[in-house]
């Protein structure tokens, strides 16, 4: 735990190569650095550095006091690249991780040597700004245990509920023990929503997604229930270059509906730009 730009931030950082490239993971909203210690191998195997990170008002981070946006998560990154001497790196991740991807790289472009965007947006429409109102009321009611159940519909498909409720039963289980260990879960949670509400109004992300040049691959779900898939086209649209999947049969949270999926295409991706 170190102190990167103003607040108390949670990394796990492994320089497993002197020289080699770097794989930053980027974690959705209730991810946190230890969600990606797989994957953090997996990058090891492939002679590559990582660095994990929970983020301003996330888990074992910091809840700061003051108002957050996108743009000042993507400068604690920056400040945080810097603390660890990485001058550029690999963004790996999944939703909320890749709004702070999608600002980072267009603010500091050359620090972005490829992006894997996994069941995210550029924007909010009704519905999902809805939600994360709803959400936000159950932070500020401190109702960590409501909060994440009103969540589960909207992270997995209808399969998943049908045929993996031991997967479903370890995720509660997951989730909950952690809630355990961090007293300001909710006061962090509703910041980094709020953020969303607020940064993804309007045009949203949609003039950051035009100034990214570095290559971008976005994954989507056929049963996304919270960012459907035109909302991956959309970035898609705004990206130069992009390339587009969608996964068919699959919800939001694909790293833990079918981690063997989601490994394999960060394994793609990195072998492709990354070796």
């Amino acid at each position: 735990m170190e102190v990167i730009n103003g607040h108390k931030c949670f990394y796990i950082h492994r320089n497993n190569n002197e020289g080699a490239d770097t794989v930053i993971f980027m974690n959705g909203v209730l991810n946190s650095a230890y969600s990606w210690k797989e994957q953090a191998q997996m990058a090891k195997t492939l002679g590559l550095n990582t660095l994990r990170y929970d983020c301003r008002g996330q888990w074992m981070s910091e809840v700061t006091a003051e108002s957050y946006s996108f743009e000042l998560l993507a400068q604690d990154l920056a400040a945080l690249m810097d603390h660890c001497y990485i001058e550029k790196a690999h963004l790996l991740g999944i939703s909320y991780g890749c709004f702070i991807s999608q600002k980072f790289a267009a603010m500091f472009p050359k620090r972005v040597q490829s992006i894997l965007a996994m069941n995210t947006t550029p924007v909010l429409n009704a519905k999902q700004r809805f939600t994360l109102e709803l959400w936000c009321k159950l932070n500020q009611m401190n109702e960590p245990e409501l909060y994440l159940e009103s969540m589960f519909p909207l992270l997995y498909s209808n399969d998943f509920f049908e045929h993996s409720k031991e997967k479903l039963e370890e995720a509660r289980h997951f989730l909950y023990s952690g809630l355990e260990h961090v007293p300001t879960f909710s006061a962090g949670q509703y910041l980094l929503n709020k953020t969303a509400i607020n940064d993804l109004a309007g045009e949203g992300l949609i003039p950051d997604a035009k100034n990214i040049k570095c290559p971008t691959h976005i994954v989507t779900s056929e049963f996304d229930a919270l960012y459907p898939p035109e909302y991956s086209s959309l970035l898609a649209e705004h990206i130069e270059g992009s390339e587009l999947t969608v996964l068919p049969g699959l919800g939001h949270a694909i790293t833990r509906e079918a981690p063997d999926v989601a490994d394999r295409l960060m394994l793609d991706h990195l072998k492709k730009y990354a070796l």
